[in-house]
């Protein structure tokens, strides 16, 4: 099936589900076929019925605990280790979890 006519599809029968609703709002990924121009031309055709809003990209420096925790672990625990075994290094990853977290 071509790409434009399988998203008009699913398109179709989220509008059938929520035919009662004057709007119907999907949250995306950016994922390439969820900005693409076939994407863009099967919401075009349930003229403005369907509405994507899509999540902001992956952006570490503005999530607190992608710079504070796991910066801090993956330097600390997963590369810098003299952990014995898995579960030595489990205790030791809980461990400096909850101290960055508490700060």
């Amino acid at each position: 099936m071509r790409p434009l006519v399988n998203i008009y599809y699913k398109y179709k029968k989220l509008n059938r589900l929520y035919a009662d609703v004057k709007v119907i709002h999907i949250i995306l990924d950016n994922y390439v076929i969820h900005t693409s121009k076939i994407t863009q031309k099967a919401v075009e055709k349930f003229n403005g019925k369907i509405v994507l809003h899509f999540l902001p990209p992956y952006c570490p420096d503005d999530n607190k605990i992608e710079r504070c925790v796991w910066r801090e672990l993956h330097a600390n625990v997963t590369r810098n280790h003299k952990c014995r075994n898995m579960n030595e290094l489990m205790h030791e990853f809980v461990a400096i979890s909850q101290s960055e977290i508490e700060q």
